[in-house]
């Protein structure tokens, strides 16, 4: 990050599951840059933790996204956050629609 600021990259966009997204680790990140994160997340637990994450995952992930969001002093931080749930319809019919 440090580096990417030297050299005027004050944009950066991160694809993550969330799982290490926690309020410590983007608190330490440069108040400079503007940061995207995007996550991949499911509002179905059991079909995010039997397909994407692991056990025990959704609900440390899930809080991980609320405290980044609930906290006030993270303005140079902005979320895109894809809910997968629909990837769970593999019925040719409907995913035609």
């Amino acid at each position: 990050s440090l580096l990417a600021e030297k050299y005027r990259f004050n944009n950066q966009l991160f694809a993550t599951n969330g799982y290490f997204l926690t309020l410590d680790r983007i608190n330490s990140l440069s108040k400079s840059v503007k940061y995207t994160l995007t996550v991949d997340f499911c509002s179905d637990e059991t079909f995010f933790e039997t397909n994407i994450g692991t056990p025990n995952s959704w609900e440390k992930i899930k809080n991980n996204i609320l405290d980044i969001l609930n906290s006030k002093n993270l303005r140079n931080i902005n979320f895109i956050i894809t809910d997968i749930s629909s990837f769970s319809n593999f019925s040719k019919n409907e995913l035609s629609e």
